[in-house]
């Protein structure tokens, strides 16, 4: 008898969701984009060898420009149980970035040479949530949520002096967030809203050294894994016309590496990699239109 009362209760409860209210929407979007990213290894080698061979080394992009475009869709069943995806994408060029293999140790920090390189960066963007939207008061409306979010950078850095060579990053932020939505109607046309999200995941960090021309993949790499945590935050205002939302949105996202770690190098000559610090961060201005079905 328990369990007939539980079915009935759960066909009724599935009938309130498909015959209260429900929409939703599709989005685009474009914009600029800022990212830095910021790099330090130090690394162990065998006593006696390969004195020459670099003790450190860092990799700073400061604000590389790109064009960022990005795609969003959104459903509410009951106007209460939400869920959305989106993706975005860019790729920008910076000129010089900051290379310095090191020697020697000063000040208790590696930090003799300097080279210049231009950067090619390749950004991409996919974060899914689900949340329960609860109104506070008349206007104002929160939305906790939980989801999962990914970002990957693809870095080909070239020597200024020797564009045939290079450095070849690929590093992979991701992990679950929790996160909060907060929507303040300010008339029946204009509405204002703000997010936050924790995300606490990994970094796989990748970086080859190879020739630009070849990139042969027996090329000397390392490959890190490294627990990570980020904060992305937004705020957006829209303008209601019809069945469209129009209107600008601001993105501000940071990573960093939460604990260094020690692997050993693929290169044959003994040395161990220590990545200390690994971080990126980047915000993206746009302006979006919303159909909303």
């Amino acid at each position: 008898m328990r369990l007939k009362h539980l079915f009935i209760v759960a066909i009724l409860y599935i009938n309130a969701l498909y015959t209260k209210p429900w929409h939703a929407s599709i989005e685009a979007s474009a914009g600029p984009a800022w990212q830095s990213f910021f790099l330090y290894k130090t690394f162990t080698l065998k006593p006696g060898l390969f004195v020459g061979e670099p003790q450190a080394e860092k990799m700073a992009i400061h604000s590389i420009f790109m064009p960022f475009v990005a795609a969003a869709g959104t459903i509410t069943i009951a106007e209460k149980i939400t869920a959305g995806l989106s993706l975005g994408t860019g790729t920008g060029y910076k000129a010089p970035t900051t290379f310095m293999p090191s020697t020697e140790l000063v000040n208790g920090l590696y930090e003799k040479g300097s080279l210049g390189m231009i950067s090619r960066l390749h950004a991409s963007i996919i974060d899914g949530n689900i949340g329960f939207r609860m109104p506070i008061a008349k206007l104002l409306c929160i939305n906790p949520i939980l989801g999962y979010t990914r970002t990957q950078q693809i870095i080909d850095a070239r020597f200024v002096l020797d564009d045939a060579m290079g450095i070849f990053f690929t590093n992979r932020w991701h992990g679950a967030y929790a996160g909060l939505i907060v929507i303040l109607p300010c008339t029946s046309f204009v509405t204002i809203a703000g997010s936050y999200k924790y995300v606490a995941g990994e970094v796989d960090a990748r970086t080859t050294v190879h020739e630009t021309l070849t990139k042969l993949p027996n090329d000397p790499f390392s490959c890190a894994t490294l627990p990570m945590t980020g904060s992305i935050a937004s705020i957006r205002l829209s303008y209601a016309y019809g069945c469209w939302d129009l209107g600008g949105q601001v993105f501000y996202y940071r990573y960093q590496n939460s604990k260094p770690a020690t692997i050993y190098l693929k290169n044959n000559i003994g040395q161990t990699e220590h990545t200390q610090e690994i971080a990126w961060q980047q915000t993206i201005v746009q302006i979006f239109a919303q159909y909303n079905f």
